[in-house]
């Protein structure tokens, strides 16, 4: 039983990675208009400072803004889509078929969410020197916890009974907030260690192990939203409509 939830899982996420390739919207403002704002300011900050660049000092904030987008509005709003479609509606009338979604769904938005952060590094780390494997590895597994982090919110919100265009409202307010507090002023710093997107970016900057605390909560908060929906997914089975 538990091979055949892992195979029908996999072949899902498939699915769900083919669906999303089509639609290069999403690349374009997750990846191509973040880089070329990193160019900008790299090209400010070199005319402005004598200090040699720092790549993980100048990147971080830009890698937690694509492990936020990437989280809330692809794993997160897409379950939201799906429910709206009707695909969990015709599919998921079962406990199986919850685990087998939502696992998919994680499955290929993990994979999304790896490629971006590559994608941004390959773009964005040719003004800093060359390219290193293993820098490319450390900075990978720091922006994948980064992207759980933002999972776990995205899945709360997803038990609301939210229509697509109100989810997609309110993901937006939440981002916009998030970056308006990291640029507030330091009157009100202490709010900015509750802003997952200015723990996101600690985490790009000083690595996991200063933050092992904050993975801890992550990863457990995860654990509990998955099962959560698990149990609470909202569905509504296609016969109930006759």
């Amino acid at each position: 039983m538990q091979r055949h939830i892992i195979y029908r899982s996999a072949k899902l996420a498939i699915l769900f990675l083919k669906e999303q390739f089509k639609e290069p919207t999403a690349l374009l403002w997750t990846i191509i208009s973040p880089s070329l704002f990193y160019y900008l300011l790299r090209y400010t900050n070199d005319h402005q400072s004598k200090l040699p660049p720092n790549y993980m000092e100048d990147s971080a904030w830009f890698y937690a803004y694509i492990a936020s987008s990437v989280g809330l509005f692809g794993f997160s709003l897409y379950i939201i889509g799906r429910r709206e479609s009707g695909f969990v509606r015709s599919f998921i009338y079962s406990k199986d078929s919850k685990i087998v979604f939502l696992t998919a769904q994680l499955l290929s938005y993990s994979l999304i969410a790896v490629i971006y952060c590559c994608t941004f590094y390959f773009l964005t780390k040719i003004l800093s020197g060359e390219f290193h494997g293993l820098e490319l590895l450390n900075i990978a597994t720091r922006f994948y916890a980064c992207f759980l982090i933002f999972c776990s919110m995205g899945l709360l919100l997803t038990l609301l009974p939210l229509t697509f265009q109100n989810s997609s409202t309110l993901f937006s307010i939440i981002l916009f907030t998030m970056i308006a507090l990291g640029f507030a002023n330091p009157v009100i710093d202490g709010i900015s260690y509750l802003n997952p997107l200015q723990i996101a970016k600690n985490i790009m900057r000083t690595g996991l192990l200063k933050n092992i605390e904050v993975l801890a909560i992550s990863v457990i908060t995860l654990i509990a939203t998955l099962l959560l929906s698990m149990k609470y997914l909202r569905i509504n089975p296609i016969w109930s409509r006759y």
